[in-house]
């Protein structure tokens, strides 16, 4: 008779520091624009409405790439980058919008990326980070740039007002 026996020699389940990066701040950006923008990607064929770790509305994850209305933003943030820390060459790989709802969230999730932001165009639930106890507050403007492994979600919209935001990842391009 046969016996399926497993034996483990090590089970280990811990933690190791790890260098990574996180930048809040404030930015100009045309708030009305990019909620008329977000609000008819939520509402076309391609949109990723319930479908990722945003359980609420949300457009096709590309759908800002080429906005010409990002730029001017985006490159602010991007030259805050690469002022204060030495990046690889990196470039936007994806870009999309969001909107969360009574009841809407976010799973606690990472990116496979570089680095990942978001940049706020109204108020709602915080951006919580638990492994650096940190959180970005959501606010008109708010924008926070993240080392894409660090695990961030947000907790239910309680209040009827929707949250609107643009999130981003930034690839690393250093060995292509």
């Amino acid at each position: 008779m046969l016996v399926n026996l497993m034996l483990i020699q090590k089970f280990i389940n811990s933690k190791v520091n790890r260098d990574y990066v996180f930048i809040t701040g404030t930015i100009e950006i045309n708030i009305p624009y990019f909620i008329d923008k977000i609000n008819r990607g939520c509402s076309e064929k391609t949109n990723k409405n319930y479908q990722t770790h945003i359980k609420g509305g949300m457009t096709d994850w590309d759908y800002f790439n080429n906005d010409p209305e990002l730029g001017p933003p985006l490159m602010k943030i991007l030259d805050c980058i690469d002022k204060h820390i030495d990046p690889p060459a990196y470039e936007l790989h994806e870009c999309w919008g969001f909107i969360e709802k009574f009841g809407d969230r976010s799973t606690f999730h990472g990116h496979p990326h570089f680095l990942s932001g978001v940049i706020y165009l109204s108020k709602g639930q915080d951006l919580e980070f638990p492994e650096i106890k940190q959180t970005i507050k959501a606010d008109e403007g708010v924008f926070g740039i993240f080392s894409s492994f660090l695990k961030h979600g947000c907790y239910r919209n309680h209040t009827s007002i929707p949250k609107y935001g643009l999130s981003f990842n930034l690839r690393d391009t250093s060995g292509y």
